[in-house]
């Protein structure tokens, strides 16, 4: 499940990375790998008392919510290039 949500992040980091915005790209890598995916392999089997179970849930979050910062992030990439296309 997990896997269709990483399709369009990928397709957003490459597109940022296209763009000249390796910041932005490298922040959602980061986000993914690291900031909330080590936290939530360890806390969401705790607080969910899910045991192993969470730890194969937590990806799923995981993507999830790097999803929706990646939309946010896209969207206003996007406005901020439809607004100096109009202006050229």
């Amino acid at each position: 499940m997990s896997y269709a949500f990483y399709g369009v992040l990928i397709n957003t980091v490459s597109l940022f990375q296209a763009a000249g915005k390796s910041i932005k790209a490298l922040v959602l890598v980061t986000l993914r790998q690291v900031v909330f995916f080590i936290p939530l392999i360890i806390l969401v089997p705790m607080i969910a008392d899910l045991g192993i179970a969470g730890v194969w849930i937590a990806p799923v979050i995981n993507d999830c919510i790097v999803l929706v910062i990646a939309n946010v992030l896209l969207a206003l990439f996007l406005r901020k290039n439809a607004k100096q296309k109009v202006g050229t």
